[in-house]
């Protein structure tokens, strides 16, 4: 996208650190002027123009699996080699090239059972620091069950 972009002759800032929380295994974002200091318009009509222009580019140039290894971000080690495809969990679409700083390659991937995961974290969290003052069946108040009145 950056490269669309800035072939296009567009000021161009890439943010890597910026993601969209449905799209959170490909981050990044790429910000571009539409229209130059003065307020002109820079070759590009609108944005439906510039989408059109950059599906283009994207359908020109495809995709391999080496391209994350062109982007270089400060603090991440280059290795040298393509990474290997995430793990994927059954049911979830995610590409599988993806850039070197994505969450989804690190780690083993996303987990299938990740509501019971956090359930047992937030059990582990509260360890023995639970309820105070032995069985629990004395000093505590008990609801009042409401019932709904007629009409």
């Amino acid at each position: 996208m950056v490269d669309a972009v800035a072939g296009l002759g567009l000021r161009t800032v890439f943010e890597p650190g910026k993601m969209h929380p449905k799209d959170w295994g490909n981050p990044g974002r790429v910000r571009c002027a539409l229209k130059e200091a003065g307020g002109r318009a820079v070759r590009v009509a609108n944005k439906h123009h510039l989408y059109l222009l950059v599906a283009g580019y994207l359908q020109a140039h495809p995709t391999t699996a080496e391209s994350p290894l062109r982007l270089r971000i400060a603090g991440l080690e280059a290795s040298g080699k393509a990474p290997p495809p995430p793990a994927v969990p059954r049911g979830w679409k995610i590409n599988p090239v993806l850039p070197l700083h994505s969450p989804a390659l690190s780690g083993g991937g996303v987990s299938e059972n990740i509501l019971k995961e956090m359930m047992q974290e937030m059990q582990g969290q509260q360890g023995g620091g639970g309820r105070r003052g032995g069985d629990g069946a004395e000093g505590g108040r008990k609801k009042k069950e409401k019932k709904k009145g007629r009409a």
